[in-house]
């Protein structure tokens, strides 16, 4: 049996009442673990066997956080970086009562597992991110409580970063006072809350009137540059931190930092002129081609003046 085959097998096994519990949470991490490791083609083929009703409805019926765990885990896994899996978790009605359901769990596990799979599908699903509101207050709540694990409040920052790219979704985002807390874990410059991200979400919601100051902040300046320079490589930033960025929307939250006129020079320092040649060279290799290069061109005329 291959493993497309493997796949289609356990996918099924979900709908088999006969099936006992700690077998379907055996192939729920097997499912995850197969994702993880072959992407596409496992996630596809999971979706299309019809994985994910089942999968979501087990944990609706489930009061068994081991369960519960393995199964946040398969979906989160199906909708990393896949718009397929993640259009098909996003359009099941009860979605947004099931990500609730483990971000008030106060069980550690399960709160990063409801956010992750909250964060991958909605990173695929701009026209429906706006499903995602009601997580947000207690999101923010996250960030802001220095009582919370780090991991986290990093994680809620990344669920934030993910909607501050779209324009429709920042009234709501900034309705529930979300800057604060980012200028925050900006301001501590501490990796472990992923204070680059912050800055990225930060430059995303306040555009035109970014309130950030490279020169208040030299380790956020050099990150931005080496985030940027990651999605070049197509590799994760920080490195072996599993966080991925795109090079078109990273460089569209650099214009926005580059309004600032003070933050040109240090971006310039920073060799951020450079990396937007390359991108430029290399932009067919990138996912929407056309937005990267509006954006390096952009960044390369802020870059070119001190005004």
């Amino acid at each position: 049996m291959n493993i497309l085959q493997l796949t289609s097998s356990m996918a099924v096994s979900f709908r088999d009442s006969n099936l006992s519990e700690q077998n379907k949470i055996q192939y729920a991490r097997t499912l995850g673990d197969l994702c993880f490791h072959h992407k596409t083609p496992v996630q596809d083929t999971a979706v299309k066997q019809g994985c994910v009703e089942p999968l979501l409805s087990l944990i609706q019926k489930s009061r068994n956080p081991v369960a519960i765990s393995a199964y946040y885990f398969a979906l989160g896994q199906l909708a990393f970086n896949n718009e397929f899996s993640s259009t098909a978790i996003v359009s099941w009605k009860d979605l947004i009562p099931v990500l609730q359901t483990g971000l008030n769990s106060n069980n550690f596990e399960l709160e990063i597992l409801s956010l992750r799979l909250a964060t991958n599908s909605a990173a695929n699903v701009w026209p429906q991110q706006h499903l995602f509101f009601p997580l947000i207050p207690k999101i923010v709540a996250c960030i802001s409580d220095p009582k919370k694990p780090i991991e986290l409040r990093a994680d809620c920052v990344g669920f934030i970063n993910v909607l501050s790219y779209n324009k429709d979704c920042h009234d709501f985002l900034l309705k529930n006072n979300v800057i604060y807390p980012l200028v925050e874990i900006v301001k501590s410059e501490d990796i472990r809350l992923e204070c680059t991200t912050a800055a990225i979400a930060l430059a995303n919601l306040t555009g035109d009137e970014t309130t950030i100051s490279l020169s208040d902040y030299s380790y956020i300046a050099v990150s931005l540059v080496e985030c940027f320079q990651s999605t070049l490589l197509f590799s994760d930033y920080p490195v072996n931190s599993g966080l991925y960025f795109t090079a078109w929307k990273v460089s569209m939250s650099l214009t926005n930092i580059c309004r600032k006129v003070e933050n040109r020079k240090i971006l310039r320092s920073a060799g951020l002129v450079d990396l937007l040649k390359k991108a430029l060279l290399d932009r067919k290799k990138h996912p929407k081609p056309e937005q990267l290069t509006k954006y390096s061109l952009q960044l390369l005329w802020y870059l070119s003046s001190e005004n």
